[in-house]
């Protein structure tokens, strides 16, 4: 929430130093030279009010990626608070749980690992097998 406010501050000044400077240049002109192009001067606050929209839209989009960080983080906090209050038989579960997948993991990836080295050997047996009988 902080960061939001912090931004919102950021983006009033710099909104308030554009306008600030918008009208400076104005009242500069209108003392400098009173009889100033009219065209001139609205190009002037054209360009100034074009930068300032850039300004804001890239603001924004910060501050979208902001919030969205701060509500997963939020959501990781709830997360993490959950964690917290598992009582110790729902932690014993939860261990026995990821224990039991473990194993199964363990073996899957044991038995895959035997064929795949078995495939290997028996490709590598057929081609010393070839280069013996036809290259030597």
């Amino acid at each position: 929430m902080e960061i939001i406010v912090t931004l919102l501050s950021g983006i009033l000044g710099v909104s308030s130093s554009i306008v600030y400077e918008v009208i400076s240049t104005i009242l500069k002109r209108k003392n400098i030279n009173k009889e100033d192009d009219i065209t001139s001067r609205i190009k002037d606050v054209s360009t100034v009010l074009e930068n300032s929209v850039q300004e804001l839209g890239e603001l924004q989009t910060e501050l979208e990626e902001r919030v969205k960080m701060v509500e997963k983080l939020k959501e990781e906090a709830e997360q993490a608070e959950t964690i917290i209050s598992l009582t110790e038989e729902q932690v014993k579960a939860v261990r026995t749980t990821l224990n039991n997948e473990l194993q199964k993991e363990g073996r899957k990836s044991f038995w895959q690992g035997v064929i795949v080295n078995f495939v290997f050997f028996v490709s590598g047996a057929i081609v010393s097998y070839i280069v013996s009988k036809y290259l030597v």
